[in-house]
């Protein structure tokens, strides 16, 4: 019966620990889905300042001359 009890506790543990494991990837998962949102608004405000200093730098160079 002790060896029943034995298997019994080590099959909760393992079942837990695949709940943690399924929970671990998830959270990793939903990292990678956000670090990708993050490089791609990242890109997109890259853009936006260069498109704004090409602005300046045009503005300036119209009224140099």
């Amino acid at each position: 019966m002790a060896n029943n009890k034995k298997k019994n506790n080590v099959q909760r543990l393992v079942d837990d620990f695949d709940v943690l494991l399924g929970k671990t990837n998830t959270v990793v998962a939903e990292l990678v889905i956000s670090t990708e949102d993050t490089a791609a608004a990242v890109e997109k405000m890259t853009a936006a300042a260069d498109e704004l200093i090409a602005a300046i730098k045009e503005k300036k160079n119209a009224k140099s001359t």
